[in-house]
């Protein structure tokens, strides 16, 4: 059996562990920043203001429409 490409750096199992736990740490701290100022933005709208942002998350988040991916447009020419 051959061995396979050295591990980035050439550094060890254990240290590549290490590093790879070390990273995902600061992610997860990246993301809970994230989430306290997306919550402090929201709690700063008035109630017209969070029903227009709602609006635009749920269009944002909208499965595409016609002429989208997989929409009428996309299915090729019209039969006849």
């Amino acid at each position: 059996m051959r061995p396979g490409p050295p591990m980035p750096g050439g550094e060890d199992f254990a240290r590549h562990l290490e590093r790879f736990e070390a990273e995902a740490t600061a992610h997860a701290a990246h993301d809970r920043s994230r989430l306290i100022a997306a919550r402090s933005f929201y709690d700063s709208l008035d109630t017209p203001q969070r029903a227009g942002f709602e609006a635009l998350m749920r269009l944002r988040h909208a499965p595409p429409g016609p002429g989208g991916p997989g929409g009428p447009l996309g299915a090729g020419p019209p039969p006849g």
